[in-house]
């Protein structure tokens, strides 16, 4: 949208006393003075920078008449010495708005992801953090022509409820301190049988801090098999709200998160049998998506091939895969 269509937007100007309270309306029924304040979405153009239109955080900043900006604008329009709306002159610079600052503090907004679960009102100022990390963000069903759209839990009971896949939920105890956890670091594995198509794995995992406080965090993944001419090929995706700002590949961000597929058998040797027994094993940075856009092309990540030369005969239907987190 440019300049010439953007719509004006209405400022909120108060008085030269950098004490004195803007009048909000206060959560029914509250009469304490810290209640939060609840503002009409229409109304919240008022708590922005009146340069940047950002949302105002403190530190905020006012001229002598009462116009308001946020403290990066402050400092960049410091040099002008007036203000950029009446053009009266700072000549002590502006001044603290403690006032607003109380009010952009108190006021709250719902989570554009309430109807997905969240219950949380963050600051109006803190609202784009808090929706760039918020677990209740909606992931999408990887079925084609299926619209589904909700949380990793509900995808959870929808993929096997109405699609009928595989899903397999393993729980990661790792609550013990020294050789326990060292143990569960290097041993954690868990063992999964594998159809064509997807299958689903759900790490549930339970961690203590130094104040024996335990933390539980879901990682969902979706193991896709897909047959080759010469084996079969399995990609993994690391399902996640907000993966393009929560997950390090694939879509891009700061987390990266490793996964460890191994492969094995043994058996005595038979006369029509050329191998006694096989072992394979991979580690790789494992790819993160919402699935907003569809599957991941599978010549962006790591895919994991067992031929078939080397396939046990019990696992020509479905072929069992020991699988790992590398936290």
């Amino acid at each position: 949208m440019g300049p010439e269509n953007r719509l004006p937007k209405r400022r909120l100007v108060l008085p030269a006393d950098s004490s004195a309270s803007p009048v909000v309306q206060k959560e029914k029924g509250s009469s304490s003075s810290g209640a939060a304040a609840y503002v009409a979405e229409e109304d919240t153009d008022a708590l922005d920078c009146g340069v940047c239109f950002l949302p105002l955080k403190p530190p905020i900043f006012q001229c002598e008449v009462g116009h308001l900006l946020c403290s990066p604008c402050r400092d960049r329009l410091a040099a002008a010495g007036k203000c950029h709306v009446c053009g009266i002159a700072t000549a002590g610079g502006y001044r603290r708005c403690h006032g607003m600052e109380r009010l952009v503090e108190s006021v709250r907004v719902s989570c554009p992801y309430a109807v997905h679960g969240c219950t949380a009102r963050p600051a109006y100022y803190e609202q784009h953090g808090h929706r760039q990390t918020c677990a209740h963000a909606p992931c999408h069903c990887p079925a084609e022509g299926c619209d589904f759209v909700g949380s990793t839990a509900a995808l959870w009971d929808h993929f096997s409820g109405v699609h009928g896949w595989p899903c397999t939920p393993q729980v990661l105890n790792d609550t013990k301190k020294g050789a326990t956890s060292m143990l569960y670091r290097m041993f954690g594995h868990a063992s999964v049988s594998l159809r064509d198509g997807f299958n689903f794995l759900l790490f549930d995992r339970h961690t203590n801090d130094d104040h024996g406080v335990v933390t539980c965090t879901n990682y969902l993944f979706l193991l896709n098999v897909v047959r080759q001419p010469n084996g079969r090929a399995i990609s993994v995706f690391w399902i996640h709200p907000n993966a393009g700002a929560s997950c390090g590949y694939g879509q891009g961000s700061s987390k990266k998160l490793k996964f460890e597929l191994s492969y094995s058998w043994s058996a005595q040797v038979t006369a029509d049998q050329l191998i006694a027994n096989h072992s394979q094993k991979s580690e790789f940075v494992v790819v993160c998506t919402d699935l907003s856009d569809g599957l991941p092309s599978p010549d962006g990540c790591f895919q994991f091939l067992v031929l078939d030369s080397v396939i046990a005969d019990r696992d020509r239907v479905s072929i069992s895969i020991t699988t790992r987190v590398v936290f």
